[in-house]
């Protein structure tokens, strides 16, 4: 039983709705490569800009950010974290402001940062799924998936030991913890991995130390979650 922000719980769900099996988001393959660019791809990018975007930019910090801003937007909360295409200026300006918590901890619905393990490769962003005693999980723009000798890219989940976390120099912006603490859930998690990938569950929702306003907001049914979830 894992106990998760509100924010945190629903930042999860906006991830993990890239990536079910009906929702499946790769490039397009053209002249014998990938591109950043697809009928779901581009979605990411004109919700972030609001229009229609023709530059085939690096998306991975551009998909974490609209995945925040669509959970806050579905709670009726104002977004603040920094809207930025990288990474590095939103922690660096989140840091300088103290508006959220920034250290080498993830939790369920942090904002990732990580250095990539290509020595040609700069810095990369995702989402934190799930956190457990041997790995963390991920959902990451702009990623790649090999299955079967094949390699897609696109929007994939990802897992990693506590070993990769600290070779990867691995921070997080707790975009959970953005309005506290109070509002929390305990969810059970069940991640079952197989070759092509893995099933992702969230089940059992049991609201923990919150008013009657948000007992109303949450209702009384049961979120079960049956997510299509690739392993690294």
């Amino acid at each position: 039983m894992a106990l998760v922000t509100r924010l945190g719980y629903e930042i999860v769900n906006q991830a993990v709705a890239w990536v079910t099996p009906e929702s499946i988001c790769t490039e397009d393959y053209i002249n014998g490569h990938y591109v950043n660019t697809s009928s779901c791809i581009d979605t990411v990018y004109n919700t972030y800009y609001g229009k229609e975007n023709v530059t085939q930019e690096a998306y991975c910090t551009i998909f974490a950010w609209i995945v925040i801003d669509g959970a806050c937007k579905s709670l009726g909360l104002e977004n603040i974290l920094p809207k930025s295409t990288g990474g590095a200026y939103i922690f660096d300006k989140v840091k300088k402001d103290g508006s959220m918590r920034v250290d080498g901890t993830p939790a369920v619905g942090s904002f990732m940062r990580r250095k990539s393990p290509a020595s040609d490769s700069g810095w990369h962003s995702g989402i934190v799924v799930k956190v457990d005693n041997d790995r963390i999980y991920t959902i990451e723009g702009n990623s790649s998936f090999n299955y079967a000798g094949n390699k897609y890219e696109g929007i994939w989940g990802h897992s990693y030991t506590w070993d990769d976390v600290s070779k990867q120099g691995m921070q997080f912006c707790h975009t959970e913890e953005m309005y506290g603490t109070d509002d929390t859930l305990e969810v059970n998690y069940d991640v079952s991995a197989f070759d092509d990938g893995s099933t992702f569950t969230i089940l059992g929702i049991s609201p923990v130390g919150i008013g009657i306003g948000t007992l109303l907001l949450l209702g009384t049914g049961i979120w079960a979650y049956n997510k299509y979830y690739a392993k690294k």
